[in-house]
């Protein structure tokens, strides 16, 4: 059974990356090296597109470049560096725990500002239709 292959138009689509930022990962061994057709040209695999997967996870939640190319050059190394890369994904889990709290309230200062907002909104509809039914007593009694 043969593999599924793509190109790196295709690993751009899935994987929501730019063709420079996915050369870039490669040529900066952040990236596994990707296979070569005859021709020269990238062919990915599904494992491929999982290491970029990874990749992403780890940057989009703050782990440096630096950080990444070691934690894939451990893989890459083998079993001898299971605890090397347990103790990495445990620190940047922390790390990441830290940046959830921080966001945590953030949100809640946008959520009391919503409803801060709201009733401030409530209390100037209220003061309008106020002045409206005076207005329209007046027009009466004149």
């Amino acid at each position: 059974m043969e593999n599924k292959t793509y190109t790196i138009k295709e690993v751009a689509e899935k994987t929501n990356l730019t063709i420079p930022t996915i050369r870039y990962y490669e040529t900066e061994g952040v990236l596994p090296p990707v296979e070569r057709s005859d021709s020269g040209n990238r062919v990915f695999t599904d494992s491929d597109i999982g290491w970029l997967d990874l990749i992403c996870c780890l940057r989009g939640t703050g782990m440096p470049i630096k950080k990444i190319k070691q934690f894939v050059q451990w893989c890459l190394e083998g079993d001898d560096t299971i605890d090397d890369r347990i103790e990495m994904l445990i620190e940047h889990g922390k790390t990441v725990d830290e940046q959830l709290q921080v966001l945590t309230n953030y949100k809640a200062a946008i959520e009391w500002k919503i409803n801060y907002h709201r009733e401030m909104k409530m209390q100037i509809d209220a003061r309008r239709n106020a002045v409206r039914i005076i207005e329209q007593q007046d027009l009466k009694n004149d």
